[in-house]
């Protein structure tokens, strides 16, 4: 699969890579066997995967310059919609702009499980050498300080002072 567009939809949605990677290959499985079967496959504001039947026809061999026959075949073809546009929008090209002359890049939209808080978060803390699960709202009786290592399927293990989700935590006990 292309690496790029894969880490761009795992970003842009948050899904896992292989959630990403097997919904690509089923697509593209999708649009083999439309084709095989003769039939079109259109993507609302994206294009459209049709096929091209070549007839059998006479060919040369590039190296002897002998004729050859060439088999008939079916060529997969595709058309991008008229609505498709790789034109940048106004202020796409602006807030770009700024990017590039602050040499920073604009981070990708938060992952929708970050967003969704109807569970309390589950924290891993090391208590007695050991990693504990906790719940957040257990974190300050467990003895969490700012320099505490934290673990999380999201944030990996940092210090609890580096993650923007708990410093509530310490405004609080201040």
């Amino acid at each position: 699969m292309n690496t790029q567009l894969s880490e761009y939809i795992q970003n842009a949605t948050g899904y896992s890579k292989a959630n990403i990677d097997g919904v690509l290959e089923s697509f593209i499985n999708f649009v083999q066997l439309s084709l095989r079967k003769g039939e079109s496959v259109r993507i609302e504001k994206f294009g459209v995967f049709s096929h091209k039947d070549l007839p059998e026809r006479d060919g040369r061999n590039p190296k002897t310059g002998e004729v050859i026959r060439i088999a008939a075949r079916r060529k997969a073809v595709f058309k991008f919609a008229n609505t498709f546009s790789i034109e940048p929008e106004p202020s796409t090209l602006q807030s770009q702009n700024q990017s590039e002359a602050g040499n920073t890049k604009s981070p990708p939209p938060i992952p929708p499980e970050l967003l969704a808080s109807s569970s309390e978060n589950l924290w891993h803390m090391q208590i007695d050498g050991k990693p504990v699960q906790l719940k957040e709202s257990e974190l300050l009786s467990k003895g969490l300080t700012e320099t505490t290592p934290l673990w999380s399927d999201r944030t990996n293990w940092k210090l609890a002072k580096d993650i923007p989700e708990l410093s509530y935590l310490f405004s609080k006990a201040a």
